[in-house]
């Protein structure tokens, strides 16, 4: 029949949308140390990936193997768990966006966090979805890898502190 429906310039059915894909270099996240500040950036976990149908695309959920990031918007707050139990405490950095409907419009951009010590040595496998809103989405990883805090040096040399020696 090879008739245009809708006079989109296409015969058939509208076209299937595509989810965001890898088209570049994804940010890989360095190696942390313990008590180091460090940003995890929106923008370095899009870096890479692009919409086939150049749709608007961002990510709709973060969670680790452990549970997904929740947000206290309150105190500015997000909550990653790392292990059973245990979250990490990262502040939120938000960037005005203008108003909406005269509210002030914020939008998270990044959250920062300094390394504690309980995660000395730990890798944490850090997931998160890239949605186009459109049905098109995609499931990506990184793994945040934090160097062991090295043992404290322990002195081997022959002590004489309850020993005297007298010499006349």
């Amino acid at each position: 029949f090879n008739i245009d429906l809708n006079q989109d310039g296409r015969v058939g059915g509208p076209p299937t949308n595509k989810p965001p894909v890898l088209t570049g270099q994804q940010y890989t996240f360095p190696t942390l140390e313990v008590g180091q500040e460090f940003t995890i950036w929106e923008s370095d976990l899009l870096a890479g990936f692009s919409d086939p149908d150049g749709d608007y695309f961002y990510i709709n959920d973060t969670w680790t193997d452990y549970g997904s990031l929740t947000f206290d918007y309150d105190s500015l707050t997000a909550y990653l768990p790392v292990s059973n139990g245990q979250e990490l405490e990262l502040d939120m950095i938000l960037e005005h966006q203008g108003e909406y409907e005269g509210y002030d419009d914020y939008y998270l951009t990044g959250l920062s966090f300094t390394v504690p010590e309980y995660l000395s040595g730990k890798n944490i496998d850090l997931y998160y979805e890239l949605t186009d809103d459109k049905g098109g989405y995609l499931d990506v990883s990184q793994t945040l890898k934090i160097d062991s805090v090295p043992d404290a040096p322990v002195n081997n040399a022959p002590s004489i502190k309850d020993e005297w020696i007298w010499a006349f």
